[in-house]
């Protein structure tokens, strides 16, 4: 053979080479997934540039061959769930922390998931799914059935639920924990049950599973009263309300907006009786009486605080459907603020920023943002009283605490904490999370690390935080569920990254801002 020859066949094959590459992307994702994270992956194949171009690819393939639409969304969700190999495989508790380019081919390819989603007018492609990755799961790879469940979340198509449901029940925590959020707010009696039997079991096993999916389910519905599961929220409010446990009582009224006046009003009145009596006896508790009054002003459009009796008059009249007899609202109670917030609380862990522009001048006050911040934390703690409790933290690069436990507001405790906060000057970064942990009980792994007295944790930031906001929500789901906290947040001027308002709203708390 010619020279000329060899050179023409080696060009031909080339070229088929090229054309068979370019004609089946499906087979090029697989190989090109199965090399990311390696190191002969991170030497030959372009991170994320050459990902999400394979992302544009199978979606282009779906629109010329609709016929190969399942196994392109297959290929797809192997995208959305992307991970390094060197993350290794994904287990029940998989805590990896996405990189920015993972990140980036995992968006591409959601979004991809979804254009197939909106143009699946008749629920081909869903029924599909639901059965071939969600219920018949043998051979399915972990991460895409999560992806799956994960693409379907919120979106409440007939064609998945079932499968969720299924789902829901799954032996793998990872995949049953999945599914219950994506059931999160369907409102569908067969979720409502289903939502309602996790509350269930909780009463008999407190740690046995986890309800954070199931308490905020019941939050943002209203229950049909003819649905089989009031009778099991309304006696999971009934014994949690009054338990001698806060972190219960909150929980349990979280799920107090699914039930009606009927259902729910005298459960409130019951329990707001027994937590004032409580506060008699130097075992109450603030927060949870205007969590109970709170409730009960948001039904009745009527401002009557934690006063049993007027609740009782006010109901007794509804029920005869008469104007309320009840008198006049009280005076409102004197209540500590920070930075214009008021919690609830007397029992209250302090999340201070000690950065270094903390030392900036705050408005015309003559103070800086540190020396204001000080100042009313000291008047907030002195507000408290000698039945209030505190405890501060203090994060820039490093964490300090005040105390290992909550102090009582006695005038020798706040005496020490005032010296030990001028102790501090502001001086380097802006690191939240780790004193976040220290605030909530949380160890360096996530985990529970003994009992934590608080019920609010008030968070003041004047930055840009190190780690950004993308950790809040996966990390409260994993504690919070336990620990009931709620944030109250300040962001001093305007260069915040929205962790303070995330860390708020994802606890019924609150957030402000105060400009320079």
């Amino acid at each position: 053979m010619s020279p000329m020859s060899i050179v023409f066949v080696l060009a031909f094959a080339v070229f088929g080479i090229a054309q068979t590459r370019s004609a089946d992307p499906i087979a090029r994702g697989e190989q090109w997934i199965a090399h990311y994270g390696t190191e002969s992956g991170e030497r030959t194949l372009a991170p994320s540039a050459e990902g999400e171009a394979l992302v544009a690819e199978l979606a282009a393939l779906d629109v010329r061959a609709p016929e190969k639409r399942f196994e392109v969304a297959l290929a797809l969700l192997d995208f959305a769930s992307l991970r390094p190999k060197s993350a290794g495989e994904m287990k029940p508790d998989d805590s990896f922390a996405l990189d920015a380019r993972t990140k980036v081919v995992r968006v591409a390819a959601t979004r991809a998931l979804e254009a197939l989603l909106a143009t699946d007018a008749r629920g081909e492609l869903a029924r599909e799914l639901a059965l071939r990755v969600l219920v018949d799961a043998k051979g399915q790879p972990l991460a895409r059935r999560v992806a799956a469940i994960e693409l379907f979340n919120g979106k409440f198509r007939r064609e998945t639920e079932l499968a969720l449901l299924f789902d829901a029940d799954a032996d793998v925590p990872v995949v049953r924990r999945a599914a219950l959020r994506a059931l999160c707010g369907w409102p569908d009696d067969a979720v409502h049950r289903r939502m309602a039997r996790e509350l269930e079991e909780s009463l008999v096993a407190p740690s046995s599973r986890q309800i954070a999916f199931a308490l905020q389910h019941f939050e943002t519905t209203v229950l049909p009263t003819t649905s089989a599961a009031c009778e099991i929220v309304e006696r999971y409010l009934a014994r949690g309300a009054v338990s001698t446990d806060w972190r219960v009582a909150t929980r349990s009224l979280r799920v107090a907006p699914a039930l009606c006046n009927e259902n729910a009003v005298p459960v409130l009145i019951a329990a707001l009786t027994e937590w004032v009596a409580r506060r008699a006896k130097g075992e109450g508790s603030s927060r949870i009486e205007s969590e109970i009054a709170k409730e009960l002003e948001r039904r009745s459009k009527r401002h009557l605080g934690s006063y049993p009796e007027r609740w009782r008059a006010w109901w007794r009249t509804h029920l005869e459907h008469r104007a309320s007899g009840a008198d006049a609202d009280p005076e409102p109670e004197t209540v500590s603020a920070f930075f214009g917030l008021r919690p609830a609380t007397d029992r209250v862990v302090f999340v201070l920023d000690r950065s270094g522009s903390m030392d900036d001048p705050l408005g015309t006050s003559g103070r800086t943002r540190w020396e204001s911040a000080v100042a009313q934390l000291l008047e907030f703690v002195e507000k408290l009283g000698a039945t209030g409790r505190f405890r501060v933290v203090l994060f820039s690069d490093d964490t300090w605490s005040s105390s290992r436990e909550l102090r009582q507001a006695t005038p020798t405790n706040i005496a020490t904490l005032r010296n030990w906060l001028s102790g501090h000057k502001p001086g380097g970064g802006t690191l939240l999370q780790p004193a976040i942990r220290q605030a909530m009980g949380v160890d360096e792994h996530g985990k529970l690390a003994g009992e934590v007295e608080a019920d609010a944790v008030v968070v003041l930031c004047d930055g840009q935080t190190a780690e950004g906001p993308v950790w809040v929500r996966s990390f409260l789901e994993s504690v919070n569920a336990e620990r009931c906290l709620v944030f109250y947040c300040v962001q001093i001027g305007g260069a915040g990254d929205g962790t303070l308002s995330e860390l708020a709203r994802a606890t019924g708390g609150q957030y402000v801002q105060s400009m320079d």
